[in-house]
């Protein structure tokens, strides 16, 4: 693999690679296991293999050595995954490393509700404190409209630049007219103390209902 992928998860529940229904296995090579909670292995409806199936608050995937994610405002980073939702809420979150409050620091990947169905999108967080607009929200409003059970391959890319314009959202590999909010500009860190978790919050509150297969993160 490429030395920039940190990250590399297959969802198959492989029980010769140690696997099983709670032990999740980082085949990047990097030690980066994850520890899945309440979450089904699904073995059908599936983009390649196996993969996981998310129904409520606190079905998640939990990944170990956290500081491997503490991605700081000014450092490069991308993800990609394969994901199938059955029902978009205000917040339906993939991937985050977000802080519980009261500033909210890091970082979160999730769908964004700007507001009725034809208005489903993709949002990326970057976060040092959110109530004083320290942040960037970079939104692709109504990218997901009419894609329940569908599934879709969805990235973000950040260029370490710490402004908006450096972050790029992309679904099915066509990057997405990406709007702004907060300052749209981080200029302290956004390192916390929180797990990496797929599938859910930190503190279980924004759950995805739905399936993700095949997650891939970069320090790039």
């Amino acid at each position: 693999y490429n030395d920039s992928l940190i990250l590399m998860m297959n969802f198959d529940n492989v029980s010769s690679l140690g696997e099983n229904d709670t032990h999740v296995l980082d085949v990047s090579g990097n030690g980066n296991n994850g520890t899945a909670w309440n979450v089904d292995v699904n073995t059908s409806d599936c983009k390649y293999g196996n993969c996981y199936t998310y129904n409520a608050a606190g079905d998640n995937i939990t990944v170990d050595n956290e500081a491997n994610f503490d991605f700081g405002n000014e450092s490069a980073f991308s993800a990609c995954f394969w994901a199938n939702v059955k029902t978009y809420s205000t917040v339906s979150t993939f991937l985050s490393k977000l802080d519980v409050g009261p500033e909210f620091e890091g970082w979160e990947f999730h769908t964004y509700d700007g507001g009725g169905d034809n208005n489903d999108g993709l949002s990326l967080y970057l976060l040092d404190n959110w109530a004083a607009n320290d942040c960037i929200w970079a939104r692709a409003s109504g990218v997901l409209a009419g894609t329940e059970n569908t599934w879709q391959h969805l990235c973000f890319t950040y260029d370490g630049s710490g402004t908006g314009t450096g972050v790029k959202l992309y679904k099915d590999a066509v990057s997405q007219s990406v709007a702004q909010a907060c300052a749209s500009v981080i200029d302290s860190s956004i390192l916390n103390d929180q797990p990496l978790v797929i599938g859910d919050r930190p503190g279980g509150n924004s759950p995805l209902t739905g399936n993700m297969d095949d997650v891939m993160i970069w320090n790039r």
